[in-house]
């Protein structure tokens, strides 16, 4: 299970082809940070998951001995983790249909949906996140009916299982991730574009989509700012062009690169100042590296106490 979600990182890091571009280089270069002393408190106590395991930006456990259960549910889902840290939903089941939440506090988790019971649809799920106050769940789901996909997002109360739908117009695609903004007026999706109008902002007090004039090509793990006025997110042109991180205004008045030549990236974490993210680079394809860069684009660093996730090679596994 481990070697096929890594593998599956990879190829998604990797725009799934086999063919690279020559004499790629970071631009800017990072600096190394090799201890996390060098963090501010707000940024140590940052929570990822990061080599099979929840942990702070410090490198200490985020959560002790969860069940072998959690874990093979978790390796083959997509997760988020609430503001306040406290919990952790996930996608699983075999056709992504079931939330499940863990409570770090307890130490437990439970099932919350499983869309094959309720809601009115044979569904699969889409994305998920965090509403901005962490008592609610919002997800994005799909279903086929007449030969047609529909999407549809929803909110799930986290104490009583409660689900109640958005009706939300102009919903015309699939998602791979949905990021709810800490105002909660916005849900910001990835999108694959074939043209300048880039339709992934959600605006949840009109009830209707927002299409920004960006570039073409394959916006991945878009990602609100803490003032919810700018998204991160990384793009690349095509599948075999170097891939950057960007931020942008929502009001479409900035669109600025922060750093590029990346294999593939994706923000994982976004804290008042700062953003980190997971990067694999052209000359080394099989590891990743966890990354930081502020806002403004300045301080580049790679966080090299916290060590590479490399793919496992044919000889360990036999």
């Amino acid at each position: 299970m481990k070697k096929m979600l890594l593998l599956g990182v990879f190829l998604f890091l990797a725009g799934c082809t086999p063919s690279f571009p020559e004499n790629v280089v970071l631009n800017p270069e990072p600096r190394e940070i090799t201890s996390s002393d060098d963090l501010s408190e707000e940024l140590a106590s940052q929570p990822l998951y990061w080599q099979d395991r929840f942990i702070y930006l410090d490198g200490t456990p985020m959560i002790n001995a969860p069940s072998e259960q959690f874990l093979d549910e978790l390796r083959a889902s997509f997760f988020k983790i609430s503001h306040d840290h406290r919990y952790i939903a996930y996608e699983y089941g075999f056709f992504r249909n079931k939330i499940g939440i863990w409570d770090t506090r307890t130490q437990t988790h439970q099932e919350l949906v499983n869309t094959s019971e309720d809601v009115p649809y044979d569904a699969t799920l889409s994305g998920i996140d965090f509403t901005e106050n962490d008592n609610k769940i919002i997800l994005a789901f799909t279903w086929n009916e007449n030969s047609r996909t529909h999407t549809r997002l929803a909110t799930v109360d986290i104490a009583t299982g409660e689900i109640e739908e958005l009706e939300i117009n102009n919903l015309g695609t699939t998602f791979f991730n949905i990021e709810s903004s800490m105002d909660g007026k916005w849900v910001v999706s990835d999108k694959v574009t074939q043209g300048e109008r880039v339709c992934l902002l959600i605006d949840l007090e009109e009830q209707d989509v927002k299409c920004l004039i960006y570039e073409e090509g394959w916006y991945s793990s878009v990602k609100f700012t803490p003032d919810s006025k700018h998204i991160v997110y990384g793009h690349r042109k095509k599948f075999n062009t170097p891939s950057s991180i960007m931020r942008s205004k929502v009001d479409r008045t900035e669109n600025k690169s922060l750093v590029s030549g990346f294999m593939g990236a994706s923000p994982i974490i976004i804290t008042r100042n700062e953003i980190v993210f997971v990067a694999n680079l052209y000359d080394d394809t099989k590891c990743t590296y966890l990354y930081m860069i502020n806002q403004d684009g300045s301080n580049f660093s790679k966080l090299s106490y916290l060590g590479e996730q490399c793919l496992p090679s044919e000889d360990t596994n036999k």
